[in-house]
């Protein structure tokens, strides 16, 4: 899903905030967790999908 560079430097993060709240999440560096696929002590669980662009240009967006 990520870039190889990240490749063993990610990880699975344990998260309980100060509330008490909990959330577990995976983990790029240099980003804030939750970026990615998580799940908090309720139940909910939230994925985000990163869609890259390799020939990004300037100009009006349109589908092809």
């Amino acid at each position: 899903d990520g870039p190889p560079e990240l490749d063993g430097h990610c990880c699975w993060l344990s998260v309980r905030q100060e509330n008490g709240s909990k959330f577990s999440t995976f983990h790029y560096p240099g980003m804030l967790p939750g970026h990615t696929f998580s799940v908090n002590s309720h139940g909910l669980v939230q994925t985000i999908n990163n869609i890259r662009v390799d020939d990004l240009q300037s100009g009006i967006p349109h589908w092809c």
